[in-house]
């Protein structure tokens, strides 16, 4: 049995969220795409980092036990090596290019979901500021609509 898929979509950026809510044992993948025409840096708490160039695609996992998170994209960012990492929108802090259990620092644009056995939900916040454009689109696999 395939999970469901609901996409979270990034005006830059495509979140793609697939997740079996009625079976908690399984992981929950996240797809983003970058369709910014500059590169991004995807940050995901839980879930890692990646740099997305323009057209680029990451993909992660979620455990089953993960109740929420979030996702967001951090931009103006400069390598300095392995997991260094200083970005003007979005930083994590500590120079670091995956955040472990940090979050983003302001501004940033944020996606969050909680996971449960019954509903999921997403929304994107504004409360850390902007910094790219974000909207959430189901693709497939909901049982309810709007």
């Amino acid at each position: 049995m395939s999970p469901s898929v609901r996409p979270l979509l990034i005006s830059c950026l495509v979140i793609i969220l697939a997740s079996a809510i009625s079976t908690p044992t399984r992981a929950t993948t996240f797809t983003v795409k970058n369709q910014c025409s500059y590169t991004v840096w995807g940050a995901a708490l839980p879930g890692g980092a990646e740099e997305m160039p323009s057209g680029d695609t990451w993909n992660f996992d979620v455990d089953p036990s993960t109740s929420a998170g979030r996702v967001w994209g951090r931009t103006g960012c400069t390598s300095g090596g392995s997991n260094s990492l200083k970005c003007t929108t979005g930083d994590c802090g500590g120079g670091l290019f995956d955040c472990g259990t940090n979050s983003g620092a302001p501004p940033l644009t944020i996606a969050e979901y909680t996971l449960t056995n019954t509903q999921d939900t997403i929304d994107i916040s504004l409360v850390d500021g902007f910094n790219v454009p974000m909207s959430f689109k189901a693709a497939s696999g909901c049982d309810n609509t709007p």
